[in-house]
Order: C-alpha cells, then sequence, then structure tokens
C-alpha cells in the first residue's frame, strides 16, 4: 500500500535499539510508518474530517489511551505508540515484553473494511482537468522508469510534467476502476501517472534523494500556478486494531484504535 515516512523510520529504529537485550519485540516490520500520526503539530495537510490525531511521540490520546496504558512509564508509552503505529500500516502483529518493568503488549487488526470518504484535497487547478473518485492512499511510490505526468487518468489527457526513472513522489490515491494514481508535490496534487510505472517504497527505506531538474521545475511551476480546494469522494480502507497491556501484577487492559487511510496517510478516527 504509509512525506514523514524517513522520520518515522527512524523513530522505530531508535524505539527498536532503546530496549535491554532481554526484551522480545518483532522487528521484521520495523520502519513501517503511519503518516498521519507522526506528523508535526500544524501540519495543514489534513483531510477535513473530524479525526483526532498524535503528536510525533504518540503520547496523545488515540496510540496511548485507557486506565493502563496511562500507568506506562514514557518508554513503555512509546513502544506501545510504535507497536500501534505498525500493526496499522502493516496489519501485523507485534509483541514485546519488557523485562524491567514485567509489561507485555500484543497489538493486532481485529478487523478490516471498506469504507466511503470524503477528503478535501489541495490540487494545481492549471494542471489538473479532472479529479475522479479516488481510494486513498496516502505513500511515497518511485518511478519504475520515466513517466509523464498528465492532467487526468489517461492517455488522451495532456502531459504537465514528468517524473524521472528513481524519482519518489506522493502518491494520493488510485482512480477507482481505472490503472492510475493521482499523485502530489509538496501536498499539492499535480497530475495523473500510469499505475504501471510506479511501485510503492520499501517501509523501511530511509533515503535522502538529491532533487532532479525535473522536480526542480515541477515545484516553480508548482509555485507559480493556482491551488483549489477539491473535495473528492472515494473510498478508505480501515483497520481496526486492538492493544492488550499486561502488567507485572497481572492486571490486563484490551482497548482499540481505528485507523483509515486518507490523502496523507493513515489517521486515527477512533480510540
Amino acid at each position: 500500500m504509509r512525506n514523514g515516512a524517513a522520520v518515522a523510520a527512524l523513530v522505530t529504529a531508535s524505539l527498536l535499539t532503546a530496549g535491554c537485550a532481554d526484551d522480545a519485540l518483532s522487528r521484521s516490520q520495523a520502519g513501517a510508518t503511519v503518516d498521519a500520526v507522526t506528523r508535526p503539530t500544524g501540519d495543514t495537510r489534513t483531510s477535513p474530517d473530524d479525526t483526532r490525531r498524535t503528536s510525533a511521540d504518540g503520547r496523545q490520546i488515540g496510540l496511548v489511551s485507557g486506565a493502563l496504558a496511562n500507568t506506562l512509564d514514557e518508554r513503555d508509552q512509546q513502544r506501545l505508540a510504535e507497536s500501534t503505529r505498525q500493526t496499522i500500516a502493516t496489519g501485523a502483529a507485534q509483541m514485546w515484553r519488557n523485562a524491567w518493568t514485567g509489561v507485555s503488549v500484543k497489538t493486532e487488526v481485529m478487523q478490516s473494511m471498506e469504507v466511503p470518504k470524503r477528503a478535501q484535497i489541495p490540487v494545481l487547478a492549471d494542471r489538473i482537468r479532472q479529479v475522479p473518485p479516488l481510494e486513498f492512499i496516502g505513500e511515497d511510490y518511485t518511478a519504475t522508469k520515466t513517466a509523464n505526468i498528465r492532467s487526468g487518468p489517461g492517455t488522451e489527457f495532456t502531459i504537465v510534467g514528468k517524473l524521472a526513472a528513481g524519482e519518489s513522489t506522493r502518491v494520493v490515491g488510485k482512480v477507482v476502476d481505472r490503472s492510475w494514481y493521482m499523485v502530489a508535490e509538496d501536498g499539492v496534487a499535480s497530475g495523473f501517472i500510469a499505475a504501471d510505472l510506479l511501485q510503492a517504497n520499501e517501509m523501511a527505506a530511509v533515503t535522502e534523494q538529491t532533487p532532479t531538474s525535473q522536480t526542480e521545475v515541477a515545484r516553480a511551476t508548482r509555485a507559480a500556478g493556482t491551488i483549489s480546494q477539491t473535495t473528492v469522494a472515494g473510498s478508505s480502507e480501515c483497520r481496526v486494531v486492538q492493544r492488550q497491556i499486561m502488567l507485572k501484577d497481572g492486571k490486563t487492559e484490551a482497548s482499540n484504535v481505528k485507523a483509515c487511510r486518507g490523502p496523507n496517510g493513515w489517521e486515527i478516527t477512533q480510540a
């Protein structure tokens, strides 16, 4: 299928390597990210949905909540938040135990579903001629070869830009019933690319790319263009994740978090 990906991956790595030798934390999915819960407070690139978001350390309500969760020390709260992120993003269960505090945690997906969704998306009005319904994704993809960016989801639409092979872009979503992706530059939708020319980035990858000339031209074009807010109807994949906490004294607690894909990644919608 999670623009903060590199930051989230670094956070993940630091949390996992900080554990003591006796801790047993699943590392197979390390590096996965949930953009909506790692983006700094104040970021305006959000959907208009009434969602509760969390700060970068994941300690606000949503990722860490419940009577027992609130009693955990800071490190265990951070690890609970990160386990929740990993399970939301990958769908894989996470389990760990802190040998020092005696806290055990398991996070797992209890339910997955597709739901209707409407989101407001900023678009370059002078480049995009059609905004069809989308299956929201909100992830970074890389071009497998030089790809034309078009004003609509089809070869009949004009070319408004290019993406060089190996260059990454944010995929807002897949056009419903068509093999085309809507892509964005710096959080603003800028056109469409055929799906077979892009592949999802590896979640664990942390890369720093030097902007190409095409990127610089595209950014200059965006700066000079007119940005309009467009409401897009579509669908969203949602996951309900259960967090099971057990303290050293045997007390247990289970609580759920619901997250759905939006144009900028996974969004916590219910805790």
